[in-house]
């Protein structure tokens, strides 16, 4: 039967990569046998994991209790499921690899973004325009714009910044935190 047509509904190959994904995505895949005369093997129903929830009877056997959408459950013994398990930590529940693998990649865009935001800015961590005299807003945002339009950026590294009256420039070296990710940068194949 499962070399051949594991259920009315889809073909093997459908059938085992539903299955498989089921259980690598989080969870865990199930199929229900169902039986002929005789105790053999008629049919797999692939049910949906996220209504399916395996406990330990008071025995210590497992049994799979199914979450019916017009409410209520079912339950089912163990040696009438096909279960093909997840990761996991008690052979009953399955890591959510999904949500792990969300942090990481949550992780991984959020280091691309700040060292984009880092080296567009020439990996200097901050550049402090000092004035003797107090500026009003307008000039601040005006200073400020010309400075980054003049400086900002790779093209734009290492030109010779001119200044007005009473101006003085002076740059914070970098922390060693924006060193340490330099370094993860590199580690992640961005450079």
């Amino acid at each position: 039967m499962l070399l051949r047509r594991p259920a009315q509904n889809m073909d093997k190959v459908t059938f085992w990569r539903t299955i498989m994904g089921h259980a690598l995505l989080g969870h865990g895949g199930y199929a229900k046998i169902e039986r002929a005369t005789g105790f053999a093997p008629a049919a797999l129903i692939l049910k949906d994991p996220t209504t399916i929830e395996p406990v330990r009877n008071p025995g210590g056997d497992v049994v799979y209790i199914e979450h019916l959408e017009q409410g209520g459950t079912t339950t089912h013994v163990w040696d009438d499921m096909l279960v093909i398990e997840g990761l996991s930590y008690d052979a009953l529940g399955a890591y959510e690899t999904v949500d792990i693998g969300k942090g990481s990649i949550a992780l991984g865009l959020a280091l691309r973004q700040y060292s984009e935001a880092f080296f567009g800015n020439s990996a200097e961590a901050r550049t402090v325009i000092e004035c003797e005299n107090r500026l009003d807003q307008q000039t601040v945002d005006m200073t400020r714009k010309i400075w980054n339009q003049a400086h900002q950026g790779i093209g734009n590294a290492h030109k010779v910044a001119v200044l007005g009256q009473g101006m003085s420039v002076k740059t914070l070296s970098v922390t060693p935190e924006n060193a340490q990710l330099i370094e993860e940068v590199r580690d992640q194949g961005y450079c």
